[in-house]
């Protein structure tokens, strides 16, 4: 170009940091030529997957239905503890768990799983169905098999469901019975 008409890049180059600055400000990419490297655009993290009003429900009664699990296979009923209503009785309902039929509380179901449990080895607990997913504020059950064993005498299985329902933000057992 001639010395009355610069090139454009440095007419770029004389412009400044100034006018980067305003172009970069106003969203616009800096001119080709220019020399400046604007990193790439990119978008905002994705957030996580909105969440259903279910899933906090499905995911308490799941952490419940390990627990109860996890109970069991250790023999250690103050895994339960937590599990048991605070104000209402659970309804049991079991021979597996040789008591009469009746409304019991936290602290009776807590005395009569634990003598089970001096007595008896657990060897195996596991799910018969999948948790089914709870709707907001309703009951869900869990079922399982239990296979034990009672000193000297050989292998007994129970079919026991469980029945939760909210308290809280919790999931606590209101009845414990056998399937028939």
């Amino acid at each position: 170009m001639s010395a009355t008409h610069p090139a454009p890049e440095s007419r770029l180059t004389r412009a400044g940091p100034a006018l980067l600055l305003a172009l970069l400000f106003a969203g616009l990419d800096a001119p080709p030529g220019s020399g400046q490297v604007r990193p790439p655009v990119t978008s905002p993290p994705a957030s996580p997957r909105p969440r259903r009003p279910g899933d906090e429900a499905a995911e308490g009664l799941h952490k419940a239905a390990e627990t109860l699990e996890k109970a069991f296979t250790r023999g250690d009923a103050r895994d339960l503890r937590g599990l048991l209503p605070r104000r209402l009785k659970t309804y049991v309902s079991s021979r597996a768990l040789a008591i009469a039929d009746g409304y019991y509380g936290s602290d009776q179901v807590l005395l009569i799983l634990r003598r089970i449990f001096e007595r008896r080895v657990t060897l195996r607990f596991a799910p018969l169905e999948a948790e089914t997913r709870p709707r907001a504020r309703a009951r869900a059950t869990f079922s399982a098999l239990w296979v034990f064993r009672d000193e000297d005498a050989p292998a007994s299985e129970a079919r026991i469901t469980f029945v939760f329902a909210p308290e809280g933000s919790a999931w606590t057992i209101r009845e414990i019975r056998d399937i028939e």
